[in-house]
């Protein structure tokens, strides 16, 4: 190989790692039914509160925290695009978790996972690390092999007591964000499938190491519509 050729290849190389390191580069090729533009809602009774604040005593304290302030992050940032740092949704506390009405019924296949590139991450410990994947059993979701939970873990942390269960649930997968892998969009293929999937719950079971807040960049679904069972690539 001659030295130009060498050249050209050493530069689409440096192209090439430019681009996926870039924190606008997204290797997920994929529909996403969590997006809120499509039409996916979030659940506030399967949602945990938003981080707040403490609001300044004055007006003069007032100019030193309102940086601080996280009243304008509502869940649904958490399933719309944006990647800019702290344009996340702050959840109370390093667990908990949210609820989402897809766009549309479909089989889930895998869910990915967004949190900004750590080299721009003003602090990664509030990135999510041990994630579940959950979802309410549905007309159109029986399965004689179906294993049901009648009060998982989750809903305690959301304030529900076992009294108040009316609802059983269906576990579908558990998932390990790396918060220190080079890729900041993470995808995660279902352990379990199901053929109509209206709702999915994403529980975060810990973050690393951030007591206070847990940062939601992005979380998206991907799966085949029902009930025709076409998988969108």
């Amino acid at each position: 190989m001659t030295s130009s050729a060498l050249e050209f290849e050493g530069r689409l190389k440096s192209l090439e790692n430019r681009i996926t390191q870039s924190p606008f580069y997204d290797p997920i090729a994929m529909p996403d039914f969590a997006l809120w533009s499509a039409g996916a809602r979030i659940i506030p009774a399967f949602t945990s509160p938003t981080y707040r604040t403490s609001q300044p005593k004055s007006w003069f304290q007032g100019l030193f925290t309102s940086r601080m302030q996280t009243e304008w992050r509502f869940p649904e940032v958490a399933i719309s695009p944006g990647l800019d740092a702290g344009n996340c949704w702050p959840m109370n506390g390093s667990s908990g978790a949210i609820g989402i009405s897809l766009a549309r019924d479909i089989s889930p296949q895998s869910i990915t996972i967004e949190h900004v590139p750590r080299h721009l991450s003003l602090d990664s410990r509030s990135a999510p690390k041990h994630l579940e994947v959950w979802s309410p059993v549905l007309d159109g979701m029986s399965d004689e092999t179906m294993t049901t939970f009648d009060f998982p873990d989750f809903l305690a942390q959301l304030g529900y007591s076992p009294t108040d269960a009316k609802q059983r649930f269906v576990f579908l997968s558990e998932m390990f964000y790396n918060v220190l892998s080079v890729d900041h969009i993470q995808n995660f293929p279902l352990q379990q499938q199901f053929s109509r999937v209206p709702v999915i719950i994403i529980v975060v079971k810990s973050n690393w190491g951030n007591e206070n807040f847990t940062c939601l960049y992005r979380v998206r679904v991907h799966g085949a519509l029902y009930p025709n069972g076409v998988a969108l690539t």
